[in-house]
């Protein structure tokens, strides 16, 4: 089985929590291959390390901005320019022979489920929530099973 696994540097929280996945899967089984990509790194090759710069601008000078952009983004939770990503999605997929996807970035679950809607995918998408609280960000119709630290993430 090859589970992907996606997740980005928005801190290296979901960066850590993605290789815990990974250790965890590999520990339990020796049929499967795990293989963790920065989907941002992926889908935006050559905006990649300015996004990044930006958001530990934001974070680390600005963080009131970055909570009243956080706030909105929740709200909306729509990921930018998803249909036009759908053939380097399918690149992606087809790159790692993916049974199974895993994100660990609430964006990569946004991307993955407009991907599934679009296409008619039925590869199962499993979100494993890094953060303290499931922000409607975290939420997208195309997740099959969602992964929380605690009970009150789940009861969020």
């Amino acid at each position: 089985m090859n589970v992907l696994i996606l997740t980005g540097k928005f801190g290296m929280g979901h960066v850590k929590a993605a290789e815990a996945i990974r250790e965890d899967l590999t520990d339990t089984s020796n049929d499967v291959k795990v293989h963790i990509v920065d989907f941002m790194e992926y889908i935006f090759p050559d905006l990649c390390d300015v996004i990044y710069k930006g958001f530990h601008f934001v974070v680390s000078r600005c963080s009131g901005v970055y909570n009243y952009l956080n706030k909105i983004a929740g709200k909306y939770g729509d990921a930018p320019l998803k249909g036009a990503l759908t053939k380097k999605i399918d690149n992606l997929i087809e790159a790692y022979d993916a049974d199974m996807l895993i994100a660990a970035l609430p964006i990569c679950g946004q991307y993955i489920s407009a991907y599934k809607r679009s296409v008619g995918c039925t590869l199962p998408l499993y979100t494993y929530v890094t953060d303290i609280t499931a922000h409607e960000e975290w939420i997208s119709d195309g997740t099959d099973l969602y992964f929380v630290g605690d009970l009150s993430t789940r009861n969020a």
